[in-house]
């Protein structure tokens, strides 16, 4: 850190990373969040049922999950490609390092790391279908 009269300015990576991990977080939060919400307005709940905390968890929640599993899968991959782009801007992320590659001219590292950058979502693509089948999940909100 430096001093700089009464401001102070962190040069460090890891507060960088973790104010993405933050931003990440909360957009892919949100999104996930208001395709539920939209997805629980549809549903006819029972006029029987419970009130508050009990209603969403053994009411709403065993009616979306398998949607909200489908939505978590498809976020995650979308996270990593998401990374790559605020590496581009500066962000110690796996892109950063792959566009500092290119600015010094190590192709080698660069291609190394933009293999490693597909292989990553290739296996997060395989795992999640596997789980998907396993679990027998729907990939749509539509249907229910």
């Amino acid at each position: 850190m430096t001093d700089s009269g009464s401001t102070r300015v962190c040069n460090c990576p890891a507060a960088t990373s973790l104010a993405a991990l933050v931003a990440l977080a909360i957009h892919n939060g949100a999104i996930i969040g208001h395709l539920v919400g939209r997805y629980t307005e549809t549903l006819t709940l029972r006029s029987d049922a419970t009130h508050g905390v009990s209603r969403y968890a053994f009411e709403v929640l065993p009616r979306v999950f398998n949607s909200l599993l489908a939505l978590l899968f498809y976020r995650w991959e979308v996270i990593m490609r998401e990374t790559a782009i605020l590496g581009i801007l500066g962000i110690a992320t796996l892109g950063f390092y792959v566009d500092s590659a290119f600015a010094e001219l190590r192709f080698d590292r660069a291609i190394l790391l933009i293999g490693v950058t597909a292989l990553l979502n290739i296996a997060i693509d395989m795992a999640s279908r596997r789980i998907r089948s396993h679990l027998r999940l729907r990939t749509t909100l539509e249907g229910r």
